[in-house]
């Protein structure tokens, strides 16, 4: 009795209501769901990442830089002892190794900065695995490697 008159008071004399798929249903109903269409979008995010790495990670897996084993994240710089660039800069860790106790500390190296550019040409890679690519998301392109997130203890 209740479902005949909601249906009284949202269609007309004579109308019915629309004949709607089970797709359709679930479709309308995960749409009002926020929690879910949110963690939806960070999926289909994670999957780009994984899709495009070799495009966004500026070296590739297995390139090494031994001088840079357990290096800390470095530092995105706009602006130094020198005044305001425009241009994204790093500066270029140095390794010195305390004898007494064999423990790496590093130290940017402030005499230059290096920059930072976007769409850079650095080790080849396949893109989708079929095309021969060499462009990277960034990189600097005199070749000083960056370590945005540090090194581990193959300096990668």
């Amino acid at each position: 009795m209740a479902h005949e008159t909601i249906r009284e008071a949202l269609y007309a004399e004579g109308q019915e209501p629309p004949v709607l798929s089970q797709w359709q249903l679930i479709r309308r109903r995960f749409v009002r769901h926020r929690v879910a269409v949110g963690a939806l979008v960070v999926l289909v995010l994670f999957y780009l990442v994984a899709f495009f790495a070799p495009v966004i990670s500026p070296y590739q897996p297995y390139q090494r830089f031994r001088q840079y084993q357990y290096a800390p994240p470095q530092r995105i710089y706009f602006r130094d002892e020198a005044g305001f660039s425009w241009r994204p800069f790093f500066y270029k860790q140095v390794q010195t190794l305390d004898m007494s106790t064999l423990e790496r500390t590093y130290e940017e190296d402030r005499s230059e900065r290096h920059y930072l550019y976007f769409f850079v040409r650095g080790a080849e890679y396949r893109f989708l695995g079929l095309i021969p690519w060499d462009i990277h998301l960034f990189g600097s392109r005199d070749g000083t490697p960056i370590f945005l997130m540090g090194a581990d203890g193959m300096g990668r």
